[in-house]
C-alpha cells in the first residue's frame, strides 16, 4: 500500500513532500524509525564544562507529528517512535505538568515497546509534580530497558525506591539513579548486611547489564546485579565518603561478567582491621577508572595490600587505567606502603595498552589537584624513587611496557613540567609500543622526538566511559567539574 498525498499537496507540485507520494507505508515507518533513532543516540559528547542535556531541543516523532494528519495516523500507530522519553527541562511548574502529560502519551502509545526513560531534575525548581510523573513509571516497569533518574535535594525522589520494591523488571538492562541526598552515616548509619542486599526490582531475572549509583542511592536503590557488566559509584552532588561497605566492592569486583568498574572519591569503606581477605580474581575486567581520591588510592589501595600474601588479585583482561584528578603527595611517594602498592599495581595491571592521567577541576579548591598529573606521572617515571628523581635509562625499566595510548589532560601551570619528563619517552624507547599521544593542544611537547609516535588533540577531560560500548551514560554529567555542595542540615 502507498502513502496518499499529504493534505493540501497535489502531483506534480513540486512539493519536497510530493516525494513521499509513492513511498509504501513500511518503507516510511522504517524511515521515521531510523530518524527517531538518529535523534536520540547521537548524543553529544561529555566535554569538559558543558551543560546537563536533557534530549534533543524537539523529538523526532513529534517533528513527524506535526507535518500533516496522514504523518500524524502513521507515526501514532509506531509504537517504537514513543518508547523513548527524555524530560524537557522547563522554568516553571507549568512546564513540568506538561511534561507529565506527555509521559502519559508516551507510556500509553509506546504499548508493549522496550521503555528508554531518561529523568534529569537536576537544578530544577521544587515541583511535587515530579514525583508525579515518576510514579506514572511501576505499571511499565516490566517493559523498562533503560531507567535513568538524576536529581538533587531540591526534588526529593529517595522515596521512589519503594514503587520498585516487589516487583519484577525482565528486560532492564541499564539502571541509573543519583539522588543528590545527602546521607548522614552518623545517624543512619551503614547498612549492616555482610552482603549487597538487593533492595529493589527483587522478582524476576536480573539482567541488569549496566549500574550507575550515587553514593545515597547506593543504600536505597539496590537491584539484583548477577549479571552486571559495568559499575560506577560516584558520591553524587552531595560529598559523603566511605558509603558501600568493602564486603560489596568484593562482590562487584568478583562478578563474573563484570568488564568496566568507575569509583570516585572516598566512596568505599576499607576492609575491616584484621579481616581476612579472600582471594579475587577479575577475569573480564578490561577497564578500571579512579577519580578524585585525595591523597591516596582507595580503593586500590586496599585491592593490592602488599601485607596481604593471600589476596591474589588478577587482570589479565585489562585494557585501560584511568586516573583522574589523584594526587600523590610527595610525603607519600617515598613511603614503604606506597612503593609497594605501585610495584604491585604495575604488576598486576601489566596488559594494559590504554593509560589516562586526567587532571580536570576548573577553579580546584584543592590547589595540589593541578599537580595531579604530575605527582603520577613522576611516580611512573621513578618506579618508587622520589618524585623529581632520575628517569630510568634501562629500557624495560618503565612500567606498563604495553601502552600504546596515552591520555594526558593538565591544566596550563603544570603542563611545562610534565612535558620535561614525557620528551624523554621516545628517545629513550621506554615505551616502544607507544603509538598515539593525546593532550589538549595536540600539540608535540617541547624536545619531543615523535618518532613514530602521533599526537592528536584530547577533546574531553576523559573519554566517554564506559568505553568501546553502545550504551554510555545517556545523562553526559561532567563528572569532572561538578559544583560539589555538602549538605549540612
Amino acid at each position: 500500500m502507498s502513502h496518499p498525498m499529504p493534505n493540501g499537496e497535489t502531483k506534480g507540485t513540486g512539493s519536497p513532500l510530493g516525494v513521499f507520494e509513492r513511498v509504501p507505508d513500511d518503507v516510511l515507518s522504517l524511515i521515521f524509525e531510523t530518524a527517531h533513532e538518529s535523534g536520540y543516540y547521537c548524543a553529544p559528547s561529555n566535554e569538559l564544562g558543558g551543560k546537563l542535556q536533557a534530549g534533543p531541543a524537539l523529538e523526532s516523532e513529534a517533528t513527524i507529528s506535526h507535518v500533516c494528519t496522514l504523518w500524524r495516523d502513521l507515526a501514532y500507530s509506531l509504537p517504537k517512535l514513543w518508547a523513548t522519553f527524555r524530560f524537557r527541562r522547563a522554568a516553571s511548574t507549568d512546564g513540568f505538568v506538561g511534561e507529565l502529560e506527555r509521559l502519559r502519551l508516551y507510556l500509553a502509545r509506546s504499548v508493549d515497546q522496550d521503555l528508554d526513560l531518561v529523568f534529569n531534575f537536576y537544578d530544577m525548581p521544587k515541583a511535587p509534580v515530579l514525583m508525579d510523573m515518576l510514579l506514572l513509571v511501576p505499571p511499565h516497569v516490566h517493559r523498562l530497558w533503560r531507567f535513568v533518574l538524576h536529581s538533587d535535594r531540591t526534588n526529593f525522589v529517595v522515596p521512589f525506591h519503594k514503587e520498585l520494591t516487589g516487583v519484577a523488571a525482565p528486560r532492564l538492562e541499564h539502571f541509573e539513579v543519583c539522588t543528590g541526598k545527602y546521607h548522614n552515616i552518623a545517624e543512619e548509619g551503614y547498612d549492616g548486611e555482610p552482603r549487597w542486599d538487593p533492595k529493589i526490582l527483587t522478582l524476576g531475572p536480573p539482567n541488569i547489564k549496566f549500574l550507575k549509583l550515587d553514593a545515597p542511592a547506593s543504600r536505597r536503590f539496590r537491584p539484583q546485579f548477577n549479571n552486571l557488566v559495568h559499575f560506577a559509584l560516584h558520591p553524587g552532588r552531595a560529598i559523603l565518603r566511605q558509603q558501600l561497605l568493602w564486603v560489596y566492592f568484593e562482590q562487584v569486583i568478583s562478578l563474573p561478567f563484570i568488564e568496566t568498574i568507575s569509583i570516585f572519591y572516598l566512596v568505599i569503606a576499607p576492609p575491616d582491621p584484621g579481616r581476612h581477605l579472600r582471594t579475587i580474581e577479575a577475569k573480564r575486567l578490561k577497564h578500571f577508572r579512579i577519580g578524585r581520591t585525595h591523597n591516596n588510592l582507595s580503593p586500590l589501595l586496599y585491592l593490592l595490600p602488599a601485607r596481604e600474601a593471600n589476596l591474589s588479585l588478577q587482570f589479565p583482561s585489562l585494557k585501560s587505567l584511568y586516573f583522574i584528578d589523584v594526587y600523590v603527595p610527595r610525603g607519600l611517594n617515598g613511603s614503604p606502603d606506597l612503593i609497594s602498592f605501585w610495584e604491585a599495581l604495575f604488576a598486576k595491571t601489566a596488559t594494559i595498552t590504554h593509560l589516562c592521567l586526567s587532571h580536570s577541576m576548573i577553579g580546584s579548591v584543592n590547589p595540589e589537584y593541578r599537580m595531579s598529573v604530575v605527582s603520577i606521572w613522576g611516580t611512573i617515571l621513578s618506579t618508587g624513587e622520589k618524585v623529581g628523581g632520575r628517569v630510568p635509562r634501562d629500557k624495560g625499566q618503565l612500567p606498563w611496557q604495553n601502552v600504546r595510548l596515552l591520555d594526558v589532560n593538565h591544566s596550563e601551570d603544570v603542563a611545562e613540567a610534565f612535558n620535561c619528563s614525557i620528551a624523554d619517552l621516545r628517545p629513550l624507547g621506554l615505551w616502544p609500543n607507544l603509538a598515539t599521544i593525546r593532550t589538549p593542544s595536540g600539540r608535540y611537547p617541547p624536545t619531543f622526538e615523535p618518532g613514530n609516535v602521533q599526537v592528536e588533540p584530547l577533546l574531553r577531560a576523559a573519554p566517554d566511559w564506559p568505553p568501546d560500548y553502545p550504551f554510555p551514560s545517556s545523562i553526559p554529567t561532567n563528572e569532572f567539574d561538578w559544583r560539589l555542595e555538602i549538605d549540612t542540615t
